[in-house]
């Protein structure tokens, strides 16, 4: 089976809010990719684990290269580790909800943006400022559909 590296959250806002980054259908996804893949998950802190296969609690950067490379692929939010990622020349997916991967993404990526209306005004602004909204993001039978689809043209 497959092997996919998961990085579900953005790091907590001071505010205590939900950061709006933060993909809100990860219970259905999972249990979605679960029935064809294994999942790993990178929990840092007190993030809540998700019912994957695998957790790997607070990794060091320097680890994070291997990590990625023990995987086939990767999934996460516009997060850390899509930039980790980019350095390192391992493809992954990207789930978008406000910001813009135009901007923040890079192109060997699979960026996932329902649409471009849901983006943020201020691209540059402080996410503390953004209100969190679930309608932005895709819904989980579509990003399930997009991950096979990319997973298909990656060998085991």
């Amino acid at each position: 089976m497959k092997k996919i590296l998961i990085a579900p959250f953005s790091k907590p806002l001071n505010t205590k809010k939900e950061n709006p980054k933060n993909y809100p259908y990860w219970q259905k996804l999972i249990e979605l990719l679960k029935q064809k893949y294994i999942l790993t998950q990178i929990v840092f802190g007190n993030e809540p684990k998700l019912d994957t296969n695998f957790y790997i609690y607070n990794p060091k950067l320097t680890e994070l290269e291997l990590i990625l490379n023990n995987h086939n692929t990767w999934l996460s939010v516009d997060t850390y580790l899509q930039h980790i990622a980019n350095y390192v020349d391992k493809k992954g997916i990207v789930i978008w909800g406000q910001s813009d991967p135009l901007i923040f993404g890079h192109k060997n990526n699979l960026n996932l943006l329902k649409d471009k209306k849901y983006l943020r005004e201020n691209q540059y602004g402080l996410w503390r400022d953004c209100q969190y909204n679930e309608e932005v993001f895709m819904q989980p039978e579509i990003i399930y559909n997009e991950i096979v689809k990319f997973l298909g043209d990656i060998n085991e």
